[in-house]
């Protein structure tokens, strides 16, 4: 009998331990944008307009979305600058590391995101 209670349990604990790690996960997303929502990117000196560059753009937006959010307390000075422009007006400003993590403005909220990709993205463009 006690090893049937004590089964259970453990396998309730498991349970809500995965469901823990999903709601996080989907709690903490920030906020996601598509590519035709945006009218203009930067990235340091290099400017991607919707017109001419809506491969470009999209490439960045699908990393952008993909990022997760980052809790760690990390810092280092950017290394990359980039705003991106909205057609409706709004723009995000985000200060990209060459180390994994970058600074999200959204003009709501700031926050870190993690993503090593953008930061491969970002190395290839400004070369």
């Amino acid at each position: 009998m006690f090893k049937k209670v004590f089964s259970a349990a453990f396998i309730c604990f498991i349970g809500l331990c995965i469901l823990y790690y999903i709601a996080s996960s989907v709690l903490r997303v920030h906020n996601r944008i598509a590519p035709d929502e945006v009218q203009a990117l930067s990235i340091n000196t290099i400017i991607f307009e919707a017109e001419t560059d809506h491969e470009e753009i999209a490439a960045f937006v699908k990393l952008f979305n993909d990022a997760k959010v980052l809790k760690k307390s990390v810092d280092t000075t950017p290394a990359y600058l980039i705003e991106i422009k909205l057609k409706n007006g709004k723009k995000i400003d985000i200060q990209g590391t060459s180390q994994g993590f970058h600074y999200v403005d959204d003009g709501e909220k700031q926050y870190k995101i993690s993503s090593i990709e953008m930061s491969y993205y970002l190395e290839s463009v400004i070369k």
